[in-house]
């Protein structure tokens, strides 16, 4: 089944193509510097700083200066500030980058959505975001809110990193309670939980504000006190009958692995927390120690690796060098196709769309796929006195989750945990693991994995809202 999916992404027309890297426990490196106006020199307090392709991001402080992780001094990074010019900088291997950001002028007036309405950006007295979708439907992400980190001032998005693994938190005001710290939601004019966000398409959404301040709650009460994200999904535009097809795949791994021991280097550090603590290293039943006083200090001259873990259970269980991580890590693929039709004329719009998501996850057995189902329609009835209409999406998600019981964590944390003096199979071709006899006895990570590869959750959801608006003329 996934040949086949992979097949079918390949051979869509006018895919693209992006490599993305997911990091784990990466060596970042640390670009910083400090944003002024070009035309007086001022610092920018606010301005975001952004990994081009990525939703790694930041913003500068109250004097201009910024600092950000990188995972490549061959990034390119994206500065933008409200008023000015966005810039693309190249690192070009440098840790230290100063913009001069110009200012720009605006031709035309922006409208923003705000509450239950629209103003224009110069009538706005609040303080209110608006979000590029165009940069969100690039970023390889399913989910729009997780693409919004970096994008907008002040918002702060978490996240598991598990393929559809759902937002943790989400920010805008900081942390103000010790209650709920949420945002309000709104989508089409409908307040709605946050997992009903996280199952929007990105290439459905027309429009993103993020309202920060409290004037919000004179619209939508106390429920905005933490501020508000409204998003506006597209419609049908008049015109004839438009076919729209977008498709995205993008390859994923660990950049850089984990570096483990491997079993000497695990058994030279036995010997030396046993002599440190006193101990006689002797006892260490899986090595045999050469090892001599010199001048009053224990010298390990030698190591050698017993045979044989255990001969009497799965056929027997030899002595390994496993590199666990690598065990249970791969390279990941995911890709995100999206179909829509619309049309429009003087009295009626109309938008479907269908879209379909796979992620398959760095680490084996770990996988991630929705469909979703989008119709936003409106008609105009009895001369345009009567609209009726519907903003409705559907969607279904399964998701192959972490294996969940294994002593001491997931398979990640397991992997550099376990001993890698024990191998992955046993003999007999089972899976080996635990072992006594002064072994660790969590459970071997791929076998965990592997046993809970057809446990699924599936989530399944219908939302959206039907109206009329009628207008009553004296």
């Amino acid at each position: 089944m996934n040949i086949y999916r992979i097949a079918i992404s390949l051979c869509l027309a006018g895919m693209l193509v992006n490599i993305n890297t997911n990091v784990f426990a990466q060596n970042t490196e640390t670009v910083s510097g400090t944003i002024t106006d070009q035309s007086d020199g001022t610092t920018l307090p606010g301005v975001n700083i952004l990994v081009k392709g990525t939703t790694i991001g930041t913003t500068t402080n109250s004097e201009g200066q910024y600092e950000l992780k990188v995972p490549s001094l061959q990034d390119t990074l994206v500065f933008s500030f409200i008023g000015y010019q966005s810039q693309e900088v190249p690192i070009q291997g440098r840790t230290t980058i100063d913009v001069e950001l110009a200012s720009r002028t605006l031709i035309g007036e922006e409208l923003v959505v705000v509450g239950y309405g629209t103003q224009t950006r110069g009538e706005l007295t609040g303080s209110v975001s608006s979000v590029d979708v165009e940069d969100i439907a690039e970023v390889s992400t399913h989910n729009p809110l997780q693409a919004m980190q970096g994008r907008v001032a002040g918002l702060q998005v978490s996240r598991d990193g598990t393929p559809g693994g759902g937002t943790q938190q989400v920010l805008i005001r900081g942390i103000s309670t010790l209650g709920d710290n949420e945002p309000l939601y709104i989508i089409d004019d409908q307040p709605v939980e946050r997992r009903r966000f996280d199952l929007l398409s990105p290439n459905e959404i027309e429009s993103i504000q993020v309202l920060k301040d409290a004037s919000a709650a004179s619209i939508y009460g106390s429920r905005a006190s933490n501020g508000v994200i409204i998003v506006t999904t597209k419609k049908g535009s008049p015109g004839e009958l438009r076919l729209e097809f977008n498709s995205r795949t993008t390859f994923e791994s660990t950049y850089p692995t984990v570096d483990v021991m491997n079993t000497e280097q695990r058994g030279r550090a036995a010997w030396r927390a046993s002599v440190n603590e006193g101990a006689n290293p002797d006892d260490q039943v899986h090595y045999d120690y050469d090892w001599s006083m010199q001048d009053g200090q224990p010298v390990l001259n030698s190591i050698e690796t017993v045979e044989w873990l255990d001969q009497n259970v799965q056929g027997g269980i030899r002595a390994a060098n496993t590199d666990w991580f690598d065990v249970i890590t791969r390279n990941g693929l995911s890709t995100a196709n999206n179909l829509s039709l619309s049309s429009g004329g003087e009295n009626y719009s109309l938008l479907a769309a269908i879209g379909h998501n796979y992620q398959e996850g760095v680490v084996k057995y770990n996988d991630f796929e929705r469909y979703t189902f989008r119709l936003n329609s409106s008609l105009d009835l009895l001369d345009g006195r009567l609209t009726i209409g519907e903003n409705m999406q559907l969607a279904r998600s399964t998701q192959t989750p972490f294996s969940d019981y294994v002593f001491g964590g997931n398979p990640l944390s397991t992997a550099t945990l376990l001993h890698p003096i024990i191998p992955v199979y046993a003999e007999d071709g089972s899976f080996a693991g635990p072992i006594g006899g002064g072994l660790s006895d969590r459970l071997n990570p791929l076998a965990t994995s592997t046993f809970q590869r057809d446990d699924e959750n599936e989530v399944r959801s219908v939302y959206g809202n039907l109206y009329a608006d009628l207008k009553i003329t004296g």
